[in-house]
This record gives C-alpha cells, structure tokens and sequence, in this order.
C-alpha cells in the first residue's frame, strides 16, 4: 500500500487502486468514464466483478500548499431483476463502498498523506448496461499537499 506523500494525480490514482484491491470482496479496478462500461462481453479479458470504477473530476489547486482531486467513486455488481437479490447487492457494493471511505478517512497522515474531505454524498444506481449494473457512487474529495514551488518546475531557467 501507498505510503507517505502523495503529490501527484498518478499517484492518488495508484493510491485508490491499491486500497480498492486490497479488499477482500473487490475482484477488479477500473479507471476511465463510465460509458467504457458499456461494451461488449470481452472474452479475452472479462471484467469480473465486484468492480471499482474511479471516474475523474477535477484537480484544484490553492496557493496554501494543497490540490484537491475529485473523483467519482463507485463499487458496482452485475444485477439481474429479481427485487431481492438487488437489494442485496446494493447492500454490499454499499458496504465495500463505505469499508473504502473508512479505509482514507481513518488512514492517518503519517501512514499516507491524503485527507479525505467529508460528507461524502453515496448515491445507488441501477443502470442497464449490456452487463445491467447496479451500486452505489461517491462523489469525493482528496487532498494532499502540493505546493506551488519554482524549484520543482520544469522550467530552463
């Protein structure tokens, strides 16, 4: 798992896709937009689920020496229209949702240097995609240090 400062936008992505493998009941992690979920069955490569999706927002940075990434976050389940069973997996994608929070929200800034921001607003959905998916997303905000700083910049003079 990620340690220390995280500073980058690759790093704070590669810092979610480690703590969302690290659970037990996650079986893949996925980075994009949600339209590259509706595709096809790949046989080659089919997407295993439980599934966690990072979606990119936007990045915002502030003269005090932080950036502030927001990503939608969200753990989904291939469902099927059995009232009970999507009960139940909006249930647990939920669960894994809210383990993940706890996971960031509880970490502490020695262990890694990301603050998540809090409420976290959840949402369920059940969307008919070709795999007809179901879950919760999160709408987050993660800060980590990042100051403004000539030294570090890639510049010739």
């Amino acid at each position: 798992m990620a340690s220390g400062p995280l500073s980058s936008f690759k790093s704070v992505v590669e810092y979610l896709r480690e703590l969302s493998l690290s659970h037990l009941n996650v079986k893949q992690f996925t980075f994009g937009q949600l339209s590259d979920l509706d595709v096809e069955t790949n046989t080659q490569n089919p997407t295993q689920y439980p599934l966690v999706m990072l979606i990119p927002r936007r990045a915002d940075l502030d003269a005090g020496g932080k950036v502030e990434f927001s990503f939608a976050l969200s753990v989904q389940d291939i469902t099927n229209y059995d009232l009970g069973v999507e009960e139940d997996q909006l249930n647990t994608t939920f669960m894994i949702l809210q383990d993940l929070l706890s996971r960031m929200r509880m970490t502490t800034w020695g262990e890694v240097e990301v603050y998540l921001r809090t409420p976290v607003t959840c949402r369920p959905f059940v969307e008919s995609f070709n795999n007809n998916l179901s879950g919760f997303s999160a709408e987050i905000v993660l800060q980590v240090k990042n100051p403004f700083n000539n030294c570090d910049a890639a510049f010739a003079d």
